[in-house]
């Protein structure tokens, strides 16, 4: 990776509402954020769509970039969409980030699931060709 690329990328780490910690990594976000949506306000909007669907696009994968609580019951979020860049940051109920969080939860179960069968099937491939090798006898003893 490049000194350039290094400063427009960054790592944060969140502390969701739940007490969870997360890291997200935000590609080239310097450079996004002049085209951003407007700063948050200090009113708490009701979405019109669930949070993780973005406003431009459509696609299922907003996430947070920064977030904090600003009230008891009332979170300031700054999400972003990876497809088309969008960033957007307003003031949301802690019902709203929840179930925000819960999406990001069982997205990332998919994954987990995900890599899990790659996994596994990646291991079956090796374990094969290993198989063939060995009744092929092309596997010596100097091999190893």
């Amino acid at each position: 990776m490049d000194r350039q690329s290094e400063d427009r990328d960054h790592l944060r780490r969140l502390r969701l509402p739940s007490g969870k910690q997360i890291e997200v990594v935000v590609f080239g976000a310097t450079a996004r954020r002049a085209t951003a949506a407007p700063e948050a306000s200090t009113v708490t909007e009701t979405p019109d769509r669930q949070l993780h669907l973005c406003r431009c696009c459509g696609s299922e994968l907003v996430h947070p970039i920064d977030w904090e609580e600003v009230a008891s019951d009332n979170w300031r979020l700054q999400l972003r969409c990876p497809n088309c860049e969008w960033i957007g940051e307003a003031v949301y109920e802690r019902r709203v980030v929840e179930e925000l969080d819960e999406e990001l939860e069982r997205g990332m179960e998919t994954i987990v699931r995900d890599l899990r069968h790659l996994t596994h099937a990646n291991m079956e491939e090796h374990v094969q060709r290993f198989v063939t090798a060995l009744q092929d006898d092309l596997i010596v003893p100097f091999d190893f």
